[in-house]
């Protein structure tokens, strides 16, 4: 599920998740790292990626 779809209410750099997967909401769209997709978000331990569902983090973490 898409962060936007998921956390339609999260304000720029508010943490919305409390499990160890923490996710975070910028003002700037960027690609995802493993889609392409453009998104506002990105993964507190990996910023310098952009990640824009749960799916992708997935999919990015079993790469790496």
């Amino acid at each position: 599920m898409k962060y936007n779809d998921k956390y339609p209410d999260a304000k720029l750099g508010i943490k919305v998740s409390l499990n160890l997967v923490v996710t975070l909401h910028e003002e700037q769209a960027r690609p995802c790292v493993v889609c392409k997709e453009e998104t506002r978000w990105f993964h507190r331990d990996i910023i310098i990626f952009h990640i824009c569902s749960e799916e992708c983090l997935e999919q990015y973490l079993r790469a790496n």
